[in-house]
């Protein structure tokens, strides 16, 4: 019987768990193999703009609501930032705490997505790079600063960057602090965040 090759199809003589284009040669490479890790990335961006989508809806119309509460800032950033890391394996993340009293009057979800966002805002704007978090406050208030190394993209992703600057800036006001302009650097972006103790 005439034995009929198929692109991606695994060859007799390869070993079960060889991918295509692993195994010997004359083995033919399926494009749906370099194909997969792009389609699942483009997956997870559309997702998130959903995400961010329903957030920007809700502030709109009034629908995000404030409950302060006495809360731990090192106990919120330490939460967010690890399931950050497990949400984000491919971008290292350090973390900088200069706390001297870290209880403020905050909504503690809300400062949970004021964290995230700006990680995810930060690393959106450059590749193959890393992120920064520091934390420090002073008797008024909480300052916080994000900014991310590395290589800058082509494709600035301008709709989440637009996205993300808006719903954090809503967030901070609903608090009563302050976010100032992102900041391109060289290597990254540089955001920072004041808010009321």
């Amino acid at each position: 019987a005439r034995l009929i090759t198929m692109p991606g199809v695994q060859k007799p003589h390869c070993e079960p768990w060889q991918p295509t284009m692993a195994c010997c040669t004359g083995c033919s490479v399926p494009s749906a193999f370099f194909r997969l890790s792009t389609v699942f990335t483009a997956g997870q961006r559309m997702l998130a703009l959903i995400s961010y989508l329903v957030e920007i809806a809700r502030l709109n119309n009034g629908h995000t609501q404030i409950t302060r509460e006495n809360a731990d800032i090192a106990e919120i950033i330490t939460e967010t930032t690890n399931r950050w890391k497990t949400q984000n394996p491919s971008r290292p993340l350090t973390i900088e705490t200069n706390l001297t009293n870290p209880v403020f009057n905050v909504d503690r979800a809300q400062m949970r997505q004021v964290i995230a966002h700006l990680l995810s805002f930060a690393s959106v704007r450059v590749t193959e790079g890393t992120v920064s978090l520091s934390v420090s406050d002073s008797d008024a208030e909480l300052r916080i600063r994000a900014q991310s190394f590395g290589k800058k993209p082509a494709d600035k992703a301008e709709m989440d960057s637009a996205m993300l600057g808006f719903i954090l800036a809503s967030l901070v006001k609903l608090h009563g602090g302050q976010m100032d302009d992102p900041q391109e650097t060289d290597d990254g972006l540089l955001l920072k965040v004041s808010l009321p103790r």
